[in-house]
C-alpha cells in the first residue's frame, strides 16, 4: 500500500505548473505560443534554453509584432554567444497554447503563455501534440531572429 501512495505523491507533485516544470525540465520544450505575455514564463524558457535545453517554439507569424509579447526577446537568447539552442516555426495551429516538457509532459491553455489557467493534458493529448509539432520542424524551415527584427521595425538586409 506505502508504494502506491508514494507513486500518487510523486505524480501529483510532477504537475504542480507549467512555470515548474519548465524550471525542472531536462532536454527539451516545445512550445505552440500564440501570444506570448507572461514574463515569467518567457524568461523560464530562456533559461532553460540557456542551461543548454534544445528548445521549440512554434508561433503563428508576425506574433512577434504584438508590443505585450514577450516572444522576441526570448527569441534573441539564439544570438548570444554561446547560442541557446531555440528553433522558431512561424505555424498557427488549431489548439489551445501548449507546451511539451521533456516529451512527457503537456500543458494546455492560456496559462502556458500568459495570464489564464493551464492543466495538464492526458497522454492521447501529448502524443497528438507531440506528432503534430514533429510534423512542423520536418516540413518547416526554422526562422531565424534577425528576420524578425527587421520585419518588426521595418528595416532592410
Amino acid at each position: 500500500m506505502r508504494p502506491l501512495i508514494l507513486t500518487l505523491l510523486l505524480t501529483s507533485s510532477a504537475h504542480a505548473t507549467p512555470l515548474q516544470d519548465i524550471q525542472q525540465a531536462q532536454t527539451h520544450i516545445t512550445a505552440y505560443l500564440p501570444h506570448l505575455t507572461s514574463q515569467s514564463i518567457a524568461q523560464a524558457l530562456k533559461d532553460a534554453a540557456n542551461k543548454g535545453l534544445r528548445l521549440t517554439i512554434i508561433a503563428p507569424q508576425h506574433t512577434h509584432h504584438q508590443n505585450d509579447s514577450y516572444l522576441l526577446s526570448l527569441l534573441l537568447a539564439s544570438k548570444q554567444t554561446p547560442p541557446a539552442p531555440i528553433h522558431y516555426y512561424q505555424k498557427t495551429i488549431q489548439a489551445p497554447p501548449f507546451l511539451i516538457i521533456d516529451a512527457r509532459t503537456l500543458w494546455l491553455g492560456p496559462g502556458t503563455q500568459g495570464p489564464g489557467s493551464a492543466s495538464p493534458g492526458n497522454p492521447k493529448q501529448l502524443a497528438s501534440a507531440f506528432t503534430l509539432t514533429g510534423k512542423i520542424s520536418q516540413t518547416s524551415k526554422p526562422v531565424d531572429v534577425t528576420q524578425l527584427i527587421r520585419e518588426k521595425y521595418g528595416l532592410k538586409q
